[in-house]
């Protein structure tokens, strides 16, 4: 009895994550520098050799530059390591963060169709940005939703954080704040809670850093966004 009921567990969610993790290692790192550069990885190469702040997506090239850059060449298989590195490192962050969402068998599932993804693989295996901006638009949302349902201070700050590094790696990243912002307002922006945190000083200087914290990321990437 005791040994049909272990069987019917099935494999811990930790040992199908280490080997959903080891298939996208093979994957996306197989021959990783065996062809040469194409399309708009040439531009890569070019804004990686010499990374700029002034860029509208200076992170990847920082990256390169600085940490890549320390040990090894910026040639096929050195630009291509951190998109690789990233799409790998996707698969457990996805599966940590939509668990506490969608439950445990649904982000495993989740994780699996994203481990065999070929636009996924491919844009791993591609020395651009994409990866690195899928990773943290993979966190960022959900732990800003979480870190306000939940008061969860750490899960906050976490998603601010990644919100930043993921506008910084590709502007269009920002628009993924709408599913939490919309939340948030059907939720609290109601008469009775307004008034109630109106009362509270904090709230209102809370309110207008938000509003010029806004007006500042606007003129920012608004501009970016439109070209």
């Amino acid at each position: 009895m005791a040994a049909d009921t272990t069987g019917r567990r099935g494999l811990a969610p930790g040992l199908v994550i280490a080997g959903l993790t080891a298939l996208a290692i093979a994957l996306r790192f197989w021959r990783l520098g065996d062809w040469n550069f194409e399309a708009t990885e040439m531009f890569t190469l070019r804004d990686s050799l010499n990374p700029r702040w002034g860029n509208p997506r200076p992170l990847g090239y920082l990256l390169n530059y600085y940490l890549v850059g320390s040990f090894r060449p910026l040639n096929e298989f050195g630009l291509r390591l951190l998109p690789a590195l990233f799409g790998v490192l996707a698969i457990p962050a996805f599966y940590f963060v939509s668990r506490r969402l969608i439950g445990t068998r649904a982000a495993l599932f989740g994780a699996l169709l994203l481990t065999v993804s070929g636009l996924h693989v491919f844009y791993s295996q591609f020395a651009r940005y994409w990866s690195l901006v899928f990773l943290l638009s993979a966190v960022y949302p959900y732990a800003l939703y979480l870190g306000v349902r939940e008061g969860n201070r750490r899960a906050l700050a976490f998603g601010l954080v990644t919100a930043v590094l993921a506008v910084l790696a590709h502007p269009v990243s920002i628009l993924l704040v709408g599913g939490p912002a919309i939340w948030l307002a059907l939720t609290y922006l109601r008469p009775r809670y307004l008034k109630d945190a109106w009362s509270h000083k904090g709230f209102r200087w809370g309110a207008a850093l938000a509003v010029i914290v806004a007006a500042v990321i606007a003129a920012r990437l608004l501009p970016l966004l439109q070209d």
